[in-house]
């Protein structure tokens, strides 16, 4: 359900969404390029989005691609959560339940010629 949220929120301002099931292929999926920034839930199946951030992060590191912003989308609140995310290597957070204002505040912040937050 979060996805399809998601994906309509972001699809109201113009941008391109390829969604995964899981943190392994979203992996996968910014390694065949092309993503100019994730929106990384941490709960998914056979790869969290704390390890996948780590990986692609990792990558990054090696210099084979360049960075990408990673905003987390999370139901836990407490501020060692956020900090975790940090230093996973994430650059934004966003609640769940999402909330629209929220989620286009960090778009905007992170894509700014990109996202209005209307």
């Amino acid at each position: 359900v979060n996805r399809l949220v998601a994906e309509n929120l972001l699809d109201k301002v113009g941008l391109t969404v390829s969604s995964c099931e899981d943190g392994h292929e979203a992996v996968k999926r910014w390694q065949d390029g092309g993503i100019d920034l994730i929106l990384m839930d941490l709960e998914m199946p056979v790869m969290d989005g704390m390890e996948a951030t780590r990986k692609i992060r990792e990558a990054e590191l090696s210099g084979k691609q360049n960075a990408v912003p990673i905003i987390a989308l999370t139901a836990h609140v407490l501020e060692e959560e956020r900090l975790a995310t940090r230093e996973a290597g994430m650059n934004g957070w966003v609640g769940k339940p999402m909330r629209p204002p929220e989620l286009y505040a960090e778009l905007a912040r992170l894509l700014p010629p990109v996202v209005s937050g209307e």
